[in-house]
């Protein structure tokens, strides 16, 4: 049987993977920065979804292929989602911020992670789509929560950091590779767009707003009183975020298959062997800064597949044209 996507799946899926890294990398950032890098990746997935409906590609993989080096550039892409998904399991230790670090949570979640993608693309998405409920309801409340604690005069408060660690924004292109033509529920993206923006605009708004949130949205969580009445909302913290991060290794695992498949090989298989690889985060960080992750996100996640949709568009028109004019011949 055929399990086709629809715009709701995908979205809510990019949605959920990309909370956890826009939570830790935007609270420890100027809103000022992170509203106008959020509103330009999200019109930049929108605009991809756009190309991707008006080419002759059956897949991003496809239309990546064709480009001269394509095959090339598929391996390349699939080994920059596996040092991602490396990174997202160092991220992973976040969550619970208060333990001391051990490989027992990017293990655990890593595994999960690929024994999901060893069933299916769509029951991945299926699963991360209902918990998308759970994530979406549980930062609003502890928004609403923390309403009480903001200070408006802090709202322009001098904050520094490291603007290239922006490039996480991008994370939700990822998703653009799990779509396939059939999957002909998957339409225009607009009405999801301000989500991508306006949630990590948030993130980054209550932790300058809330006083000794420290630049981490789980510090800030540790402030926040339910009706006045009890504290400790940051184990709601913890748990919505391991779910963002199990999102997030299986959305780059499902791209790592994607990817396998379009050049011929298992796409379960190449998941599982994406997760594996990434499962060598338990030894340390990489010796890449976040400049390097940005620098290698625009280039494979937006240079490269735009060039390979306008490519694949161009061609549709061409023949479009070509038939035209042999209909007028005739």
């Amino acid at each position: 049987m055929t399990h086709t996507l629809s715009t709701r799946q995908v979205c809510a899926f990019a949605f959920v993977a990309f909370s956890a890294p826009a939570v830790t990398v935007c609270a420890s950032l100027p809103w000022t920065w992170v509203l106008p890098a959020s509103t330009a990746s999200a019109a930049l997935a929108a605009l991809a979804v756009r190309l991707w409906r008006n080419s002759g590609a059956s897949s991003l993989a496809a239309a990546i292929r064709e480009l001269r080096g394509g095959a090339a550039l598929l391996v390349l892409t699939a080994l920059f989602a596996v040092l991602v998904m490396h990174r997202f399991g160092r991220m992973a230790l976040g969550a619970f911020p208060d333990d001391p670090p051990t490989a027992f949570l990017p293990l655990t979640l890593l595994a999960v992670c690929a024994w999901a993608c060893a069933k299916s693309r769509a029951a991945v998405l299926r699963a991360v789509g209902v918990a998308s409920f759970f994530v979406l309801g549980a930062y609003a409340a502890i928004a609403a929560f923390a309403l009480p604690d903001i200070e408006p005069m802090r709202l322009y408060a001098v904050r520094g950091g490291e603007p290239w660690r922006l490039g996480v924004l991008l994370t939700p292109l990822f998703a653009l590779f799990l779509v396939h033509r059939e999957d002909r529920k998957v339409r225009s993206v607009w009405r999801w767009t301000p989500l991508f923006v306006l949630f990590p605009t948030a993130s980054a708004l209550l932790c300058t707003l809330v006083p000794g949130a420290d630049g981490s949205f789980y510090t800030m969580a540790k402030s926040v009183e339910v009706l006045s009445v009890a504290q400790r909302v940051e184990p709601l913290v913890s748990a919505v975020m391991t779910v963002g991060w199990f999102a997030a290794v299986c959305l780059t695992a499902l791209t790592v298959g994607e990817i396998g498949g379009t050049l011929g090989g298992d796409r379960r298989k190449a998941a599982v062997c994406a997760v594996a690889a990434a499962a060598t985060c338990v030894f340390g960080d990489l010796p890449f800064s976040p400049t390097c992750y940005s620098a290698g996100t625009i280039i494979l996640l937006v240079v490269v597949p735009l060039s390979a949709l306008l490519f694949s568009a161009k061609k549709v028109q061409k023949k479009s044209k070509q038939t035209i004019d042999k209909t007028v011949s005739f």
